[in-house]
């Protein structure tokens, strides 16, 4: 095989709802990276839990959340919050992932990187279905 049509792995973090994060290697091609997710993927940049996380702006800005596009059209369920400062944006749905990203393509996240992801989603998101919506009972602890 030559060098151009070989595939490397990458080290992810992956966040199943419900269910501490979990180092993973996977190869880095779009296939292995809908199948973690289950569907068709979107990026989104880190929120400010993960910036918060980091003594070096460097390490926050230069990875991604990858989840499910689809996530909430097929009622995936609720993972974790995306948050901006302490307002919920928006809620991850299904399975996710978070990797390194340079140069417009997905990396390997540093050693450093996984530390301090694992640190902030030890603990996985808790969601509680009220007759006026969901809560977010992580906000509640």
């Amino acid at each position: 095989m030559s060098k151009k049509n070989e595939v490397n792995t990458i080290r992810i973090l992956v966040m199943e709802p419900g269910k501490a994060p979990e180092v993973r290697f996977i190869p880095n091609t779009l296939e292995c990276a809908q199948e973690v997710v289950g569907g068709f993927i979107q990026t989104v940049s880190c929120d400010s839990r993960y910036r918060s996380t980091f003594k070096n702006a460097e390490d926050a800005k230069s990875i991604v959340v990858v989840c499910n596009e689809e996530g909430k059209l097929q009622q995936l369920p609720m993972n974790r919050v995306l948050l901006y400062g302490n307002t919920i944006l928006d809620v991850y749905q299904g399975t996710i992932f978070i990797c390194g990203v340079a140069h417009g393509e997905f990396v390997s996240l540093t050693d450093e990187q996984v530390r301090g992801l694992e640190h902030v989603y030890h603990e996985p998101d808790q969601f509680v279905r009220t007759p006026h919506g969901v809560i977010w009972a992580n906000d509640c602890r």
